[in-house]
């Protein structure tokens, strides 16, 4: 975890965010589009007490308006 959070600048929640986007173990669905380059951007743009809670007010949008804020936001 420290070489994550060293290298890229990554906590815990974040970490929670990105796998939330590209899809995880249990749920391989993930945001349709969106890989693992644009959520580690996305996600670098906040800060870790935040990002859980800007992503969980954006899941009513997750089908399309929160796939183009990543896109507007991290690219």
């Amino acid at each position: 975890m420290s070489d994550i959070e060293a290298g890229l600048g990554l906590k815990r929640k974040h970490l929670i965010a990105i796998s939330l986007l590209v899809g995880k173990d249990y749920d391989l669905k993930g945001v349709q589009g969106i890989g693992l380059d644009t959520a580690v951007r996305f996600v670098q743009g906040f800060s870790e007490d935040e990002i859980l809670d800007r992503f969980l007010s954006k899941l009513v949008d997750i089908s399309g308006y929160l796939k183009k804020a990543i896109r507007l936001l991290c690219c």
